[in-house]
């Protein structure tokens, strides 16, 4: 099999370990915007919701639609099928075609994230930025509102230094806020976030992200302690308080890279 094609297929075989299947087909049975991509087959819908975007497209397609593909960026691959035709004459002179499918080539796409050039979703222009967004300005981290998913509900990108948010809910920001703090943090230090194990860095962010939703008035549901519980099988034997407790160092100091750049105003106002 083509090395690209099972990579495709592998990812989806993945998301059935963690869970990240479900989203995806609830997504994919209830699209939002009217895409290229809702005419693809559902297999190759899961491919590009599994790869965190609800656009994803040819280089060609996007030069169409007037944005280009971020120096940079990585394609992904979906699957298009090889279908062999071939024209035959019977018995009674006339040609007939016939069509027999051989297997699947991969196509390489891009996400939306990747691109860059005119909007295309002109209504998410006007959602107010969060508060603290001016924190994430002086990070040089810029702050971009996408398309819902159904997979992610936002991401931080080291590498972009870019948080987009598929939410105007804060507290999603909070927890991006705080990876982009802890990237900063840890550079010091010559780590990389990237470097770092995935529970580890999901629970310092959600954990700083209620800190701070407290410090500003919001009460906490249950939906936090879910989240970190959903890394415990990484950790050997962690329950969420032991995960918490180990990373109480990291939390700190995120926590004061970010609210030494609030200003004292906005925490006077805090309830």
């Amino acid at each position: 099999m083509n090395p690209k094609v099972e990579q495709s297929l592998n990812s989806v075989l993945d998301a059935f370990k963690t869970g990240d299947i479900v989203d995806a087909v609830t997504y994919a049975m209830n699209p939002v915007y009217d895409l290229p991509m809702n005419k693809w087959s559902f297999r190759n819908t899961i491919i590009a919701l599994l790869h965190g975007t609800s656009d994803a497209r040819g280089f060609r397609q996007w030069k169409a639609v007037n944005r280009s593909v971020k120096k940079g960026a990585k394609a992904f691959y979906i699957l298009a099928p090889y279908i062999k035709t071939e024209k035959e004459t019977d018995e009674n002179g006339e040609e007939k075609e016939t069509s027999e499918m051989l297997g699947y080539f991969p196509v390489p796409v891009f996400r939306f994230e990747d691109t860059e050039g005119e909007e295309l979703y002109p209504e998410l222009k006007q959602i107010a930025l969060p508060r603290l967004s001016e924190v994430a300005d002086r990070f040089g981290v810029s702050i971009e509102y996408l398309p819902r998913n159904g997979v992610w509900a936002g991401f931080y990108s080291p590498g972009d230094k870019n948080i987009g948010l598929c939410t105007p809910e804060e507290n999603v920001f909070f927890h991006e806020l705080a990876h982009a703090a802890h990237d900063r943090v840890i550079r010091q230090e010559g780590k990389y976030l990237t470097n770092e194990k995935h529970w580890r860095k999901e629970t310092v962010a959600e954990l700083a992200a209620c800190v701070i939703s407290r410090t500003f008035g919001r009460r906490l549901d249950g939906n936090a302690y879910q989240y970190i519980e959903q890394y415990t099988y990484e950790t050997k034997g962690k329950n969420v308080h032991k995960m918490c407790m180990s990373v109480l160092s990291d939390v700190r100091a995120v926590l004061n890279e970010i609210f030494q750049h609030v200003d004292d105003s906005e925490l006077e106002n805090a309830a």
